[in-house]
């Protein structure tokens, strides 16, 4: 009904230590839920039932990789940020096959966490993060290369594109904010007609 009425839905899974922290649906019935618990790892669950059962058996996730968003353009193919935790390096990683099995598509090796991603299709597609810098970095050959399209000291909270050329991004304080106590950041909103 649009929102007006919510039901509670159960992932079947009785972990207290597991947070919840990204899902994602591409029409009404399939879905994906990204879980971080305390540890260094990262849960995967699907439903192909509008989230009357979910699946957690699409866990084959690297060791030590903490996941931070995920995008589905079909069934098939979807995309996953994060970091590897005990590298420290931010990866990228692409599935074929609806999440059963991930390959590493980048790896930055520097202190890096990628946050966001979202793709139109197959082919096109950006990610955002951050460490002592931001940068949101576009890809238009299904992640074989990337190029970065923003940077900034400030870091990338949120960002979406309606087509190749229509984007907004939002900026809130760097990194090294917390060191300057109540020195204020404000958090600015970027728009671009130009990709």
């Amino acid at each position: 009904d649009g929102g007006k009425t919510w039901n509670f839905q159960n992932i079947g899974l009785n972990n207290t230590y597991l947070i919840l922290d990204k899902v994602f649906f591409i029409d009404h019935q399939n879905g994906w839920i990204l879980g971080n618990p305390w540890s260094s790892a990262t849960y995967l669950f699907s439903t192909q039932n509008g989230g009357q059962t979910w699946d957690p058996t699409q866990n084959q996730l690297p060791e030590n990789f903490v996941a931070t968003d995920i995008y589905f353009v079909n069934r098939c193919d979807g995309w996953m940020t994060g970091r590897n935790n005990y590298s420290g390096h931010g990866n990228i990683y692409y599935t074929d096959d609806g999440g059963k099995t991930w390959q590493n598509k980048f790896t930055y090796h520097v202190s890096w966490t990628f946050t966001q991603v979202q793709f139109l299709d197959s082919l096109t597609g950006w990610v955002a993060g951050d460490d002592f810098i931001s940068k949101i970095m576009f890809t238009q050959n299904s992640g074989q290369t990337w190029s970065s399209i923003f940077d900034g000291d400030n870091r990338i909270t949120d960002f979406v594109f309606l087509d190749n050329n229509h984007g907004w991004v939002i900026i809130n304080q760097p990194w090294f904010a917390s060191w300057f106590g109540a020195q204020h950041f404000p958090t600015e909103l970027y728009y671009t007609e130009n990709g």
